[in-house]
């Protein structure tokens, strides 16, 4: 598998985590009040992960060198994104929810930047 493989490999999995997540929290109102008691945030947060999924398909489409960049960007602004909510995390179940999904945002991330195609 080359590099351009692997890269695929890791669009599509973080599109498929970010739609499966997306799903969690529009069907399970009551795993994302783990995260947010009020639930104030649920609507954005889920159109903002289904928007993520469809961002990361289709650069899996085409991995190249700016497409990756941007999913990368992508990751790390849901890694900042969970570092503002941990503070407001108000049970262990909520923190180790909040952490769990910045670390496989950070790790996807990584990747995708790491896997950008040489200029």
């Amino acid at each position: 598998m080359d590099r351009a493989d692997l890269g695929v490999l890791v669009l599509d999995i973080d599109a498929l985590g970010c739609l499966a997540a997306g799903a969690a929290v529009v069907t399970s109102p009551s795993v994302y009040q783990l995260v947010d008691s009020s639930g104030r945030s649920r609507p954005f947060v889920a159109a903002a992960l289904l928007a993520s999924s469809s961002l990361l398909a289709l650069a899996a489409n085409r991995p190249t060198r700016a497409a990756l960049g941007r999913s990368a960007a992508v990751n790390a602004l849901w890694v900042l994104a969970c570092a503002a909510a941990f503070r407001k995390q108000q049970t262990n179940e909520g923190r180790v929810l909040v952490v769990g999904t910045a670390a496989l945002d950070a790790v996807m991330g990584g990747l995708q930047w790491y896997l950008r195609p040489k200029p």
